[in-house]
C-alpha cells in the first residue's frame, strides 16, 4: 500500500513507513485504513494526538517543522526537505491521508493468469517464472541436480531439498535458483490447491573451447 500525505503539497509514504517532523510522527497501519499523528510530549514521550479513518484530514500545529523523514524497514531512510518559510511557524497544517495500491506488473500478470486458470478445467501446476541457475565457478564440467519441494497455493516452492546431484558443488546454486521460481498453482474445481510433491531437474551447462558441451560426471536421471 502507498500512503499519500499532503502538507500543502504531496508526499509519498509506503505502508509501515514513518514520516516525522521534529515534534510530530505520522504513521499508517498495515491495512492502510487508519492514519495516526503522535506528538512528542516533553521531548521524551510519544503520545497519540489524533487518529482518523482514511480518507481524512488532520489539522495540527507543527511548531518545530523540519524535514519530513520517511523510515521504512525495507527501503531505509528518506528525507524530504520543506520550504524554509514554513520552519518554526506555529501555523495549522492540514494533512490529508489517502491510500493507493501500487501496481506490480509481474504480480498483475500472475493474478490474471491465475484467474484464467481458475475459470478453466482442472490442471497441474505450471511454471510462471523460472530463473536459470548460476554456474558454479569451480566446476570443470556440466552438472545437474534433482530437487524435491511442494508448491503452495500462491505458487511458491516450499520445503526444498536436494534429492541428488551429479556433484555436490552444484547443490547450493540449484537451491538458490528454484527458490526464486513461481508457479501457477494446481487447480481443482476452480480453486488453487497445494502440490504436495514436485520433482524437478536443474541443469548446469559448460562448453569446451570447441563449443561442444562437456558432459557431466554422470548422466542425469530420466524425468
Amino acid at each position: 500500500m502507498r500512503a499519500l500525505f499532503v502538507f500543502f503539497f504531496t508526499l509519498c509514504l509506503s505502508t509501515h513507513a514513518i514520516a516525522q517532523t521534529r515534534d510530530f510522527l505520522f504513521s499508517a497501519d498495515i491495512e492502510g485504513t487508519t492514519a495516526t499523528a503522535r506528538h512528542l510530549k516533553n521531548d521524551r514521550e510519544w503520545v497519540d494526538t489524533e487518529t482518523c479513518t482514511t480518507p481524512c484530514q488532520m489539522t495540527l500545529e507543527l511548531k518545530r517543522l523540519g524535514p519530513i523523514r520517511f523510515d521504512h524497514p525495507e527501503h531505509g531512510e528518506h528525507r524530504v526537505p520543506l520550504p524554509r518559510t514554513l520552519w518554526g511557524n506555529a501555523l495549522p497544517v492540514s494533512m490529508e491521508a489517502r491510500f493507493e495500491t501500487p501496481i506490480d506488473p509481474e504480480e498483475a500478470d500472475f493474478q490474471a493468469r491465475l484467474a484464467e486458470a481458475q475459470n478453466g478445467p482442472d490442471r497441474k501446476a505450471k511454471i510462471f517464472r523460472k530463473i536459470p541457475p548460476m554456474f558454479e565457478a569451480r566446476a570443470k564440467r556440466s552438472g545437474w541436480c534433482v530437487l524435491l519441494f511442494r508448491i503452495d497455493t500462491i505458487g511458491y516452492p516450499r520445503d526444498l531439498r536436494i534429492r541428488e546431484c551429479s556433484e555436490d558443488m552444484f547443490s547450493e546454486n540449484a537451491l538458490t535458483s528454484v527458490q526464486s521460481w513461481r508457479y501457477i498453482p494446481k487447480i481443482e474445481g476452480g480453486n488453487a490447491i497445494e502440490t504436495p510433491l514436485k520433482k524437478t531437474l536443474v541443469r548446469f551447462s559448460l562448453s569446451g573451447k570447441n563449443g561442444k558441451p562437456i558432459p557431466p560426471k554422470r548422466e542425469a536421471p530420466k524425468r
